[in-house]
């Protein structure tokens, strides 16, 4: 688990070339996704925002973005499901809504079972009936209750650390920060925003 933290999930952040508020703004959206119940599409929800977010002229970290789904990887994804579903579940019930009754234990069993399917689209199939049919409102309106603090969260922990981080390694260099982020920080965003004017004005 710390293998999976520092490789897939802390180097990409620390050693991006992209300005503190792109970093920060792929975290907030890599994680959101991650703490929502779509895990076999969440790199592709990433992308799909990214390239929405460069249309209308903002821009995130991509990299980052793809590399805080890992948040959700097969030692966390029983557990965190479970209590997504959990948590909807008590909100549901605080409406006055049905939803149906399912165990730890026999969660697990089911998503293990579900995973150990012969075939891809009887894998696919069966997830879907149990994710998202028998379970999906509930697992969705709980994980909103994480997904969205922690996305914030995330954001304005990032640009302090990063920042920071960022500040002594100019310092080391004997450079202020101002001098290391016009050396180093490299925006893909706006480097794809002056291609496509160049290519406009040709």
């Amino acid at each position: 688990m710390k293998r999976i933290f520092i490789k897939k999930i802390l180097h990409p952040i620390l050693h991006s070339a992209e300005p503190v508020h792109e970093v920060a703004l792929g975290v907030a959206i890599g994680t959101f996704y991650a703490l929502t119940p779509t895990v076999g599409i969440q790199m592709a929800l990433v992308m799909i925002t990214w390239f929405i977010l460069i249309w209308v002229r903002l821009s995130f970290s991509p990299v980052v973005g793809v590399a805080m789904v890992w948040i959700s990887n097969p030692l966390t994804i029983g557990p965190m499901y479970y209590l997504f579903w959990k948590t909807g579940k008590v909100m549901m019930s605080c409406l006055g809504l049905q939803s149906l009754h399912i165990d730890y234990d026999s969660f697990i069993k089911t998503g293990k079972a579900i995973f150990n399917t012969q075939g891809t689209w009887a894998k696919i199939k069966a997830g879907f009936d149990f994710f998202v049919l028998k379970l999906g409102i509930s697992m969705l309106v709980g994980s909103l209750v994480y997904a969205i603090p922690c996305a914030i969260g995330g954001y304005i922990f990032i640009s302090f650390f990063l920042r920071r981080h960022r500040r002594r390694k100019a310092k080391h260099l004997g450079m202020t920060y101002e001098e290391w982020k016009k050396e180093h920080e490299r925006s893909l965003g706006s480097w794809i925003y002056a291609k496509s004017h160049h290519q406009k004005k040709d």
